[in-house]
């Protein structure tokens, strides 16, 4: 089941990707990861919400990425 809906949620998220178009890679798969793991670990779309939550994680995740533990 995880599988499928990984399969589907990056359908979802590259399906207006077009050939030859520039793609910023990391945001892009941030945002695939954060929305394939919340359908897969909570059931929950997250994508609709997305706008809302981007900055604020970003912040959180540059917050942590200084921290000694990622070193």
């Amino acid at each position: 089941r995880q599988v499928a809906t990984m399969v589907h949620c990056v359908d979802e998220m590259t399906r207006d990707w077009r050939e030859g178009a520039a793609i910023e890679v990391v945001p892009a798969l941030r945002r695939m990861v954060l929305v394939c793991l919340t359908r897969i670990l909570f059931n929950v779309d997250s994508a609709p919400d997305l706008h809302r939550v981007w900055q604020p994680l970003m912040r959180t995740l540059a917050y942590i990425a200084h921290s000694a533990w990622l070193v």
